[in-house]
């Protein structure tokens, strides 16, 4: 029995083409997964630091609140106050609008399944 070594090795080569045209595919494949699970969990980070942000600004409102509340009851001498006092009434509305934004932030961070 002759072996043809032309042959074989033209077979051999063959192979190696074919398994490394797919080892380049993979790899492709791969990186380009690996590039959207970084900008995925860059974009994760992000809104979680815009979210912390919006956290801090509603506890300066909070605090501007009761400042408002403090100087309307103490300094002005305001009988009573409610919901629809000017000022208390503006800064509720900032708290709020602040509150919604946290919200839709957090649903980009655990989106219903």
């Amino acid at each position: 029995m002759a072996i043809n070594f032309k042959e074989l090795a033209s077979k051999t080569g063959e192979k190696a083409k074919n398994l490394g045209e797919k080892g380049w595919a993979a790899s492709k494949d791969f990186m380009t997964k690996a590039s959207e699970k970084a900008q995925d969990l860059s974009e994760k980070g992000m809104t979680a630091i815009e979210i912390k942000q919006l956290q801090s600004q509603e506890k300066k409102l909070v605090a501007q609140l009761g400042q408002t509340v403090h100087k309307l009851l103490i300094e002005d001498q305001v009988e009573s106050i409610n919901i629809d006092t000017p000022d208390v009434k503006a800064t509720l509305l900032e708290i709020a609008a602040v509150q919604e934004e946290i919200t839709k932030k957090n649903k980009i961070l655990t989106p219903e399944e």
